[in-house]
Formats: C-alpha cells, structure tokens, sequence
C-alpha cells in the first residue's frame, strides 16, 4: 500500500512565511538558461503560480537587475554578482541547491530527527549533493546510479530505511520489498494501477504532483524574499 505525504502542506508553510517576510514588497525572479524543456516548463508554470500569491513576478524574458535568479543549465549571470542565484548551482551563492534542501525538509518533517540508512539513486550533481547533505546529517548513505546493477540496487533498497531519488528514469514498484519512506525527488517510482492499494509492503512515498518539486518551490521563493527583505530594509 502506498501512503502519500503531504509536501503542499509543507510548501504552505513555507510560503506563508515568505509573504510576512516580503509584507508587501513586490519582487522580480529571472529564469535563465531556459530551453523550453517539458518539464522546466511544468516547474516554471508552478513557480508562476506560487510567485503571483507572494507578489513574486517569475520571468523568463530579460530583464535589468531582478532581484534574484533561477539558474537552469546556464551559469554566466550568476558570476556577475549583481543578480543573486537561489537555485544553489553556482559557486556565487550563499545557498546549496534549492531541491537538495526541500528533500533535508521532507526528511525531517516525514521521518523525525533520527539517523537512517539511506539510499540515494542518482550520481549527477543533485544526486551527489544530496548524498553529501544526508552524510552532513550522519546518515549512513549508500549511492545507486545507472550501471548499478539491478540485483544490487534491490539489495541495497532493502537494507534502507529511506530511498532518495534523484536521476531521470523509471523504477518498478517492485524494487522495494519492505515498509520504507520513498522521498522521490526525481518522479522515478510511477506506480501502475492497482500497486497504490496493494497490501504489502506498506510505502511512505511523495506525489509526482505536489511532491518534492512544490517544497523546492517554496525553497526558491523563501530565498528571493530573503534576498529583497534584507535589500530593502
């Protein structure tokens, strides 16, 4: 059976202090690097809406000195040190990456403060930076990637208590044999009909929809309200 947490009540909360943080002040969010991929463009039309409800402008054409900037694939503007990156992907940021962060908050608000074994699927730059970060909590980390092989990515889920996923791709259900916590970064796990209410094992996993990508939103929008609150006292 699979248990869906609920990331948009975190997101809210997220959110709703950024408003107070902002009281009133209107901001400005640049997009850069943006190719128009699908799913960049679902993440934007998100953050979209996130932004209008603070007061938050998110826009993907040129604009003179925003407030702060969300990197996707492009580096160049974050070295001009007028524009601030919230992403986290650039070496001038005061910020680790944006969804690296939103998954430390998922962890902690879904499983408490304790310390797991986790499995980490991914090696790319999210994936690394997330398995640094859970390290940097003394979580006992093991990392999957792509030549991992299939028989050893099902031995080192089962010995996990948490799964991270952060690399593109699709995984079976069936991987997992135990109850664990699936924190799913990367909308790799993509139950087919009838796996949701099977009986076992029982799953804790995040939505594709309202998941990770909404607490990495709010992560985004917290850091543009920092930046303009401390610019404009």
């Amino acid at each position: 059976m699979i248990e869906w947490l609920d990331c948009k009540r975190i997101a809210e909360r997220i959110n709703n202090s950024s408003y107070n943080a902002l009281c009133g002040k209107t901001a400005t969010l640049a997009v850069i690097g943006y190719d128009g991929d699908l799913d960049d463009k679902r993440y934007i039309k998100g953050l979209e809406r996130d932004g209008e409800a603070l007061g938050v402008r998110v826009t993907i054409a040129p604009v003179i000195n925003p407030d702060s900037v969300l990197l996707i694939g492009d580096y160049r503007l974050a070295r001009d040190k007028t524009y601030l990156d919230v992403d986290g992907v650039s070496e001038y940021t005061p910020w680790g990456r944006a969804v690296t962060r939103a998954v430390e908050i998922a962890l902690d608000e879904f499983c408490g403060n304790r310390r797991y074994n986790i499995v980490v699927i991914g090696r790319g730059a999210v994936g690394t930076q997330i398995a640094q970060a859970m390290l940097r909590l003394d979580h006992t980390v093991t990392i999957c990637h792509s030549y991992t092989d299939k028989s050893q990515l099902k031995r080192a889920i089962a010995s996990a208590d948490v799964c991270i996923t952060a690399a593109r791709g699709t995984f079976s259900i069936d991987l997992i044999d135990h109850s664990m916590t699936v924190i799913d970064a990367s909308y790799s796990f993509k139950p087919k009909a009838g796996e949701e209410n099977s009986a076992e094992p029982y799953i804790r996993m995040t939505p594709a929809k309202d998941g990770v990508g909404a607490i990495t939103r709010a992560v985004l929008l917290s850091r543009v309200a920092d930046n303009v609150s401390r610019r404009k006292r």
